[in-house]
């Protein structure tokens, strides 16, 4: 799947700060995770997910159920995926039908960019459109109203189909248990839209425009370790914070002295001890305290299975005739929970929640489940964006 440039879901991010550059995720299990609760949701076969991930997608299907209960829907499947959903396709696809057309995973492109939503219903003699996009990660997502990636797939909705006057965007989050879901009009917010979209682009596309700092852009960016504004920000709070003697350079290519290396070793230490901590002591005060943040909430996470003894692990695994190759790749001596469970699932060709359900089963003596945990995570809409402004524009002393 070919993306664009500036794709619907990193425009909020390039809005944010115009030198954003994604970093790849080394998380592969939650990629993994994710690709198959999205095809899940596309096909309708649970059959690849365990009992976790089943729970989140049939939350997120029989939320759209609910949503569309009053539609007349006739599921359409587009010939050519690869191809922008066009207002010609639509128009002879709905010959004789007044309902809704329930797409599935197509791509829609407006004059600014393009991107592909999960699921979309349409209807020629209705001049509204509906769009859900379903959200199985945990990575945070704005609110509906103002979400650029909402915004960018609206546009594409007027600019390719006239008729359309009303889109209702959908943004389904079930792992996070949230959902946020905005109408927008062609009368109030075409024009704001487009304005908008443009603005970010013709932003990111000047090479001469600055980086700023941005809590969410910079935690996702590449370019951390090089960034100016981001190392102000580091100097600004170690100075102010412990008095301690700084490097000259903070970009990692320029620093040349053992001095400044020594210092910015010291500094790199010190920082990732101090955010841990922080986020430590907000979490207990929040838990046990009763503390309410006004830019963050407390979520909880579903604590890890661990397997505690492996090699009892492998012969009970043996007793139930999987093989030993389905568990270990190379010379790997250790055995997840997770591997455990997609080798029981290949090797017995069943579905990945009798895969786990069997496993727990069988080892029920040699597994064990942490506790979850509660930690702070930022709300919808909050403001801490409003700190680092302060902190680059030299406001915050």
């Amino acid at each position: 799947m070919i993306h664009a440039t500036y794709s619907p879901s990193k425009l909020e991010l390039i809005e944010a700060c115009p030198r954003f550059g994604q970093q790849d995720s080394t998380n592969e299990a939650a990629i993994d995770a994710g690709n198959r609760m999205h095809h899940a949701a596309e096909t309708g076969d649970l059959s690849d997910l365990d009992s976790a991930e089943v729970t989140h997608v049939k939350r997120a299907l029989d939320y759209v159920d609910e949503v569309t209960k009053d539609l007349e829907i006739r599921e359409f499947k587009i010939t050519k995926p690869e191809e922008a959903l066009s207002e010609e396709e639509i128009r002879t696809a709905s010959s004789f039908f007044a309902g809704y057309l329930d797409i599935r995973e197509a791509k829609l492109a407006c004059s600014l960019t393009y991107g592909f939503c999960d699921r979309i219903l349409i209807s020629v003699a209705n001049d509204r459109a509906y769009l859900f996009d379903y959200k199985f990660g945990k990575t945070e997502i704005t609110a509906a109203d103002d979400n650029m990636q909402a915004q960018a797939y609206t546009l594409a909705m007027f600019e390719t189909f006239p008729w359309i006057t009303e889109v209702e965007v959908h943004f389904i989050a079930p792992v996070q248990d949230f959902i946020t879901q905005a109408r927008y009009t062609r009368d109030r917010h075409l024009d704001k839209i487009v304005n908008r979209i443009n603005k970010a682009i013709l932003r990111a596309d000047d090479p001469f425009t600055e980086p700023t700092m941005h809590q969410k852009a910079c935690s996702y960016c590449r370019h951390k370790a090089t960034c100016p504004a981001f190392g102000q920000v580091v100097k600004k709070v170690f100075t102010g914070a412990f008095g301690l003697p700084l490097p000259e350079k903070f970009e990692p290519g320029n620093l040349v002295t053992i001095r400044d290396r020594e210092l910015a070793q010291t500094v790199a230490s010190l920082l990732e001890d101090w955010c841990k901590l922080v986020k430590q002591a907000n979490s207990r005060a929040a838990v046990e305290e009763g503390l309410e943040f006004e830019n963050y909430q407390v979520v909880s996470r579903k604590g890890k299975t661990s397997i505690t003894d492996v090699q009892t692990a492998i012969q009970k695994l043996r007793d139930i005739n999987v093989p030993d190759e389905a568990l270990f790749e190379a010379d790997a001596v250790s055995l997840a929970f997770a591997k455990a469970v997609v080798a029981v699932k290949e090797s017995r060709d069943i579905s990945r929640t009798e895969a786990e359900e069997l496993l727990r089963d069988t080892l029920t003596d040699v597994i064990v489940q942490s506790p979850s945990v509660n930690y702070l995570k930022k709300k919808p809409k909050a403001d801490v964006e409003r700190f680092l402004t302060d902190v680059s524009d030299g406001d915050l002393q």
